[in-house]
Parts: C-alpha cells; sequence; structure tokens
C-alpha cells in the first residue's frame, strides 16, 4: 500500500466520523504538506493528517522483495477552545476510537492500526494542538529486477 494511500484512508474514516459529531464539535479533515505554517480558517478545528516516517525490517523473497513497513503517521487536532462542545484534548479519544482497530490489508499479511502515542504540542491565542500518533502495518513490496544473459 502506498503512503497517499493510507493517508487517504485515515482521512476518509475520520471525515465519516466528524459527519456524526454535533454541529458545535464539526472539524475540517484535511492532509497538508506540514504543521508548520498551517492556517487555520475552520470555526472549530482541523484534523490534519500527516505522515512522519517508517520503519522497515524482515526482508523475505516470494518471486519479490516483501519487507514489514511500519507507517507513523500523526493526527493533528488544532482545536479552538470554546465554552460549548468538546474540550480540545477530547479530539485525542475521538481519534484513537475512531481509526485505531483499522484493518490493513496487504498483499500479503493483514494488519491493524493501533495509536502508538499522544502528546500536547502547542497552545497559540486560544487554538490548542494535540498530536495523536498511529502505527500503521503496511508492505512493501518490489518486483526483483531479472538478468538476462546473452
Amino acid at each position: 500500500m502506498l503512503t497517499d494511500d493510507v493517508l487517504i484512508m485515515i482521512e476518509s474514516k475520520l471525515t465519516a466520523a466528524v459527519a456524526f459529531l454535533n454541529d458545535v464539535d464539526m472539524v475540517e479533515v484535511t492532509r497538508p504538506s506540514s504543521l508548520e505554517g498551517y492556517k487555520l480558517n475552520h470555526a472549530k478545528g482541523a484534523l490534519l493528517v500527516l505522515h512522519q516516517n517508517s520503519e522497515y525490517g524482515e526482508e523475505r523473497m516470494q518471486g519479490d522483495v516483501v519487507m514489514n513497513r511500519i507507517m507513523n503517521v500523526t493526527v493533528y487536532a488544532l482545536i479552538r477552545a470554546g465554552k460549548t462542545g468538546k474540550l480540545p484534548h477530547e479530539y485525542i479519544d475521538f481519534i484513537t476510537d475512531t481509526v485505531g482497530g483499522m484493518v490493513i490489508n496487504n498483499r500479503f499479511s493483514t494488519g491493524i492500526i493501533t495509536p502508538r502515542s499522544d502528546e500536547f504540542v502547542f497552545e497559540e491565542q486560544g487554538i490548542w494542538c494535540y498530536g495523536v500518533t498511529l502505527t500503521v502495518p503496511v508492505e512493501y513490496v518490489k518486483m526483483i529486477d531479472q538478468v538476462i544473459n546473452g
């Protein structure tokens, strides 16, 4: 599974879940290029889906090179603190409950998205930012180049 496919899948799942929130709790879900410089335009907040890094391991051959790949995807909740609705930190549970446990069907195996960590990132002028890092087990598959001797 490609990096962008994973990010789109997480974005879609969060977008669908946001639709069931109370109106005062609804947020935008997006995949910006980075957290730095992101301008929050939504009245309540936004969930930003960003790839952080990947770890590769356990190479095996099956006509292809197949490696386990653990992607670390962070969903940042940028939330305006208000007098009604969810508090900024409550979006941590919303993210983990929505995305945690999602099944990833890879070519040679099946994996489950799990929360890895969450953290307070910053607060600036009433906008709070929390990050939830998820581990996403996917596979890196590459066909083996065959050399033909003349």
